[in-house]
């Protein structure tokens, strides 16, 4: 028994034992490029041949890092804007590309269909298990010892056998349809794990043409050993580098809020 308790204990320990608890704030490098605050985010600017780009951090998962992006156009020509070339340097020549929505989108819903795949597989699979048995059931109860009451035990088999097909396929169709609807019903607030992010809030490849903008979130992979950061954003050859500072804070007994200080 001691043994057990002291598997259990070091199990415990394991799985406990992971990623640092620990969350990240990121803010401009300088508050002299911060060209205006808009609910609580730093925006910085910049401009070069009729083609503006803004950013600000916009927030931290345990995996990634997100940042709002907007290009506007107001220069005479049509520009192709593709996230995956904009890159958050965490070094001189060391940096992350932004996640591909459609690769990310891809892998989610191929996800979806592995799990169906391994659902409709099980299905099966319980299926030729129940005839198996039944066949088995019908031919034992068949022998001449058992003649007078094989139909009866074998009419209350095939009953139940019935029922119990027909209760799987009806909530195996009750679950279809929730999945479907829980599947089509985006959350509040979508997360990366989420594809209505990729489809809805993720700033995807987008033709700007002259007058207009494209606004979305690009999201990387976090980096928390560093202190500063890049981004740099391509809009065709030209390139956009946003100088931005990270923090990052641990839980304990004297951390709180309050050693969160603003950039005046």
């Amino acid at each position: 028994m001691q043994q057990f308790y002291s598997l259990v204990l070091v199990a415990l320990i394991s799985t406990s034992c992971g990623r640092p608890l620990q969350l990240v704030r990121i803010e401009p490098e300088s508050e002299a490029t911060v060209d205006r605050y808009f609910y609580g985010n730093a925006i910085q600017q910049l401009e070069q041949d009729g083609i503006t780009v803004e950013t600000n951090f916009y927030d931290a998962t345990p995996d990634y890092v997100i940042f709002d992006v907007m290009v506007l156009n107001d220069g005479a020509e049509e520009v192709l804007f593709d996230p995956v070339a904009t890159i958050l340097y965490t070094g001189e020549n060391q940096g992350h590309h932004a996640l591909d929505p459609e690769i990310e989108l891809f892998s989610l819903d191929m996800e979806v269909l592995h799990r169906e795949q391994g659902r409709r597989t099980m299905a099966w699979v319980g299926g030729a298990l129940v005839v198996a048995g039944t066949v088995y059931a019908i031919a034992e109860g068949s022998s001449p010892t058992e003649t007078p009451t094989a139909s009866s035990r074998t009419a209350d088999l095939v009953g139940d056998i019935s029922i119990s097909l027909y209760d799987a396929a009806f909530f195996n169709i009750l679950d279809t349809e929730q999945r479907l609807r829980t599947i089509a019903v985006p959350t509040d607030v979508p997360g990366p794990d989420n594809r209505f992010f990729w489809l809805d809030h993720a700033l995807r490849r987008t033709t700007v043409r002259p007058g207009e903008r494209a606004v979305g979130k690009l999201i990387f992979s976090r980096s928390d050993e560093v202190d500063r950061l890049r981004l740099s954003v391509s809009v065709e050859e030209r390139r956009f580098d946003f100088a931005y500072q990270q923090r990052v804070y641990r839980p304990g007994p004297n951390r709180s809020a309050q050693q969160l200080r603003r950039s005046r």
